[in-house]
C-alpha cells in the first residue's frame, strides 16, 4: 500500500501544470507550479511517518486523504491557469510581440470569440478589459471635447477611444453592454481591482485613466437615456 501511494504521488509530480504557457519565472503561473510541487513534495516525504504513526489498518483512509488532497492541488492548478493565462496568449513582454509588423496583426492574435466570455460576471469582464494588452487605444484615440457650461473649456475625452477598441476588444464591448455596470463601478475597490490584475505593469499604470473613461461613458450613455 505505501509503495502504491508512494507512486501515485510521484506520477502526479512528474505529470504537474509545468507544459501550461507563461515560464516567466516571475509570473503567477510560475510561483503556482513551484507552490503545487512543493505541497506534493511534503505529502510524498510525510507518508511514511503517517503509516508509522496511525498504523496499517488505517492505511487506506491516510492513502486516500493523500491522494485526494493532491488531485484537489493539481486540478485547482490548472482551472487557475485556464482562467488567469488562456484569455490572451500573448502580451507586450511575449517573444511573439515583437514579430508583429503591424496594429492588425497584433488585434488578431489577442482575437477572444464571445462564447468564451457569455458567462463572465460582469466584474470579470472588467479585469478581462483592463488586462487587455492594447487597452491603451482607447487613450490613443481619445479626443478634444467642450465642457458642457459651454464657456470656452475644453477637455480630452476617451468615450471614442472606448468606441474604437470595443470594435476588436471582445471584454470591453460586452462590458459595455452590461446594464450593472453603472452599479459595479459605484461599489468598486478600485486599487484592489487594479491590485489584482494580471497584466504588465504598463497596463496597470493607465488602469485608473480606462477606468474613468468607462465611467465617463456610462454617465453619458445614462444622459442619454433620460433624455429619451
Amino acid at each position: 500500500m505505501e509503495d502504491r501511494l508512494i507512486m501515485a504521488l510521484g506520477y502526479a509530480l512528474e505529470n504537474d501544470v509545468r507544459d501550461l504557457p507563461d515560464p516567466d519565472e516571475y509570473s503567477e503561473t510560475y510561483v503556482f507550479r513551484k507552490v503545487f510541487r512543493e505541497k506534493l513534495d511534503r505529502i510524498a516525504s510525510s507518508s511514511e511517518h503517517v503509516f508509522v504513526s496511525l498504523g496499517r489498518h488505517r492505511i487506506r483512509m491516510a492513502m486516500v486523504a493523500a491522494l485526494i488532497a493532491a488531485l484537489l492541488i493539481a486540478l485547482s492548478g490548472i482551472v487557475y491557469a485556464a482562467e488567469r493565462f488562456v484569455l490572451y496568449p500573448v502580451t507586450q513582454d511575449s517573444p511573439e510581440w515583437k514579430s508583429y509588423e503591424s496594429h492588425e496583426e497584433m488585434i488578431e492574435a489577442l482575437r477572444v470569440d464571445e462564447s468564451v466570455l457569455k458567462d463572465y460576471s460582469t466584474e470579470e469582464l472588467l479585469k478581462a478589459t483592463l488586462e487587455y494588452p492594447l487597452i491603451v487605444d482607447v487613450l490613443l484615440n481619445g479626443t478634444v471635447s467642450s465642457a458642457d457650461d459651454d464657456e470656452g473649456e475644453y477637455y480630452l475625452s476617451h468615450t471614442a477611444g472606448l468606441d474604437v477598441v470595443r470594435e476588436y476588444c471582445t471584454a470591453l464591448n460586452l462590458l459595455l453592454e452590461r446594464g450593472d455596470l453603472p452599479r459595479l463601478l459605484e461599489s468598486l475597490d478600485q486599487d484592489m481591482l487594479i491590485a489584482e490584475l494580471d497584466c504588465s505593469e504598463s497596463n496597470k499604470s493607465i488602469a485608473p485613466m480606462i477606468l474613468e473613461a468607462i465611467r465617463e461613458y456610462v454617465e453619458i450613455e445614462y444622459k442619454h437615456s433620460v433624455q429619451k
